[in-house]
């Protein structure tokens, strides 16, 4: 069996109207971010003495190849609010609409202003300097040149060296780049800056468990879903990692987790049935693949584990027709 388990691109099937099929839209994502400002708000209420708070507008919204971003903004009811007075928030979606980050970007400045917390964009809504390069930065990795998201990044550190997200965004650059041992010092960063960010443990879980750091990578995913109970792949990173420890029995909850929370996960199914087949079951590992076939039909890795398990139980013809399959997906399971 492939033993990288957990680390292939996932990709997408599609309705006619051209919409990922089990997929958000990114207006769906808006309207998300509006339900959970209006149903979480205790929070900004203690730290600005406030009895009441007002989600007014959206202010931007974009989409990247993982996530969707959503920025609101919010403030005291009244009608005469200054534009200073006026707070933004972001929200962080993967694209299945599950909320991997949620952070304060500006507090309203005047007499609630909180002491603690920082602005990344200027009074009038615009990209702050620091932010200016974590953007770029983004752009950079969105054309897989690390080196140069990496460069804008050092300068967002050096503008503000207590921005956790450009030091979590370097550490993906790293990760991005086989440089483990630098990421891992980045999200080491991030995360003393923010403790409370479950991507940024989960993302650290990940660099050490490409490190072969199995047990210490476990850590890492249980905190991270200690954070959000619903991040579907922290369990399932946790279940691989727990493969790698031969701890399969283990690994069969967290790919369960996962399926429930992410139904059309192709390569949470594909990793159960790694599981399966790793515990004799062969028949129940085949109902997996065909499940992570059935979700994405390019799957190479699925077929080549499908046809391994074919084999296993003596259904020679359909095992040689799916390595037939891989093989002509991708040429490294010919």
């Amino acid at each position: 069996m492939a033993e990288d388990q957990g680390k292939e691109e996932e990709k997408f099937d599609f309705t006619g109207e051209g919409e990922a099929v089990g997929y958000i839209s990114l207006p769906q994502a808006v309207l998300a971010a509006r339900r959970l400002a209006r149903e979480n708000d205790e929070h900004y209420k203690d730290r600005l003495g406030w009895t009441e708070v007002v989600w007014t507008e959206l202010h931007s919204e974009s989409v990247s190849e993982d996530y969707y971003k959503v920025v609101l903004q919010f403030r005291r009811p009244g009608r005469e609010i200054l534009e200073e007075h006026t707070g933004e928030e972001e929200f962080l979606f993967d694209l299945t609409g599950i909320l991997q980050d949620r952070q304060i970007l500006v507090w309203p400045e005047g007499p609630q202003m909180p002491e603690e917390g920082q602005s990344h964009r200027t009074s009038d809504g615009q990209p702050g300097l620091a932010e200016a390069k974590v953007e770029e930065a983004q752009e950079h990795s969105s054309r897989a040149d690390y080196r140069g998201a990496i460069e804008r990044l050092n300068e967002a550190i050096q503008i503000d060296p207590n921005y956790a997200v450009a030091y979590f965004s370097r550490g993906d650059a790293y990760y991005n780049l086989g440089e483990n041992q630098r990421a891992i010092q980045d999200y080491d960063k991030a995360i003393q800056i923010d403790p409370n960010s479950a991507m940024a443990y989960n993302n650290r879980g990940d660099t050490y468990y490409n490190l072969g750091r199995y047990q210490r990578s476990i850590e890492d995913f249980d905190k991270a879903i200690q954070l959000d109970p619903n991040f579907a792949l922290a369990y399932r990173n946790r279940g691989d990692a727990y493969c790698k420890l031969g701890e399969n029995q283990r690994a069969i909850p967290d790919y369960d987790k996962a399926i429930q929370i992410a139904p059309n996960s192709a390569m949470a199914y594909n990793n159960r049935g790694d599981t399966y087949y790793n515990l004799s079951r062969y028949q129940r590992s085949i109902e997996d693949f065909d499940k992570a076939i059935q979700l994405d039909p390019n799957f190479a890795l699925a077929y080549n584990n499908r046809g391994d398990a074919y084999r296993k139980i003596g259904f020679y013809p359909q095992a040689d027709a799916d390595k037939a399959k891989a093989c002509s997906l991708d040429k490294q399971y010919c």
